[in-house]
């Protein structure tokens, strides 16, 4: 498997000349920082241990039918109204077999607690957009009392159980994806990472994937700088392994 916490794995000659048997009749294989001018899907594939990029074609992979066939979670009614949910994910992140709910939020900025303390700068001062809204990933628990609602509301006051809420990211996040993209039956975080300046709405400039390391998310590997809008994660080439596309 990749080694954690390396940023970027580049796909040696040999990785090219092997693979290209196996995926010639589906993808173009490119190296993965020329995406061109025009749009491109781009599948990340893992093999022999790192990730190589091809371009494969609608034929291969349809954004829209892809969006049509996953729908995403319902969210419970009473999520802070000051959040501005932008990806849902039901997934198994941190491996106990019970699926948690993963909200990519963009909620107003706020300082650690312990800052008042402090006499220096906050080291996330400058972790929101102009709106003065930060990202986050959130995973919440949609249904921690059971199927009763109203054990649930009087256990932790919400339908939802809060899990685990990262703090406002250096670099954030457009959109996200889950699935076991490296083979090692762990579920994997895909994210799109954007920037501040282009806010929320704006394009993706690397693909990200992290995993969950019992207290928070760990950054396992990221691409080559590019423009994409969007994000999936699907089985492109049939061979059991989820992969990642990102145009």
């Amino acid at each position: 498997m990749f080694k954690p916490g390396s940023r970027l794995y580049r796909p040696s000659l040999r990785l090219f000349s092997s693979g290209l048997a196996l995926a010639f009749t589906f993808f173009l294989i490119i190296p993965a920082h020329s995406t061109g001018s025009e749009a491109s899907i781009l599948a990340f594939i893992f093999q022999d241990d790192t990730f190589i990029t091809c371009k494969i074609s609608t034929a291969v992979f349809n954004p829209q039918v892809y969006a049509e066939l996953h729908q995403p979670p319902a969210l419970p009614d009473d999520l802070p109204g000051s959040w501005d949910v932008r990806n849902a994910l039901d997934a198994d992140f941190t491996g106990d077999d019970i699926a948690e709910l993963a909200l990519l939020v963009w909620r107003p900025w706020r300082d650690w607690p312990f800052m008042r303390w402090s006499k220096g700068p906050s080291p996330i001062a400058d972790f929101h957009d102009e709106q003065g809204d930060s990202c986050h990933i959130i995973l919440i628990d949609p249904n921690p009392g059971g199927k009763s609602s109203e054990r649930s509301l009087t256990l932790y006051k919400h339908s939802y159980r809060e899990i685990w809420a990262g703090s406002a990211l250096p670099v954030p996040l457009v959109q996200i994806a889950a699935g076991d993209v490296n083979g090692d039956g762990l579920v994997d975080l895909v994210a799109l990472e954007g920037d501040y300046e282009s806010g929320r709405d704006g394009a993706g400039h690397c693909v990200s994937i992290w995993q969950w390391n019992g207290f928070g998310f760990t950054m396992e590997w990221r691409s080559e700088p590019g423009c994409f809008a969007g994000l999936a994660v699907q089985d492109v080439n049939n061979d059991e392994i989820i992969d990642i596309i990102a145009w």
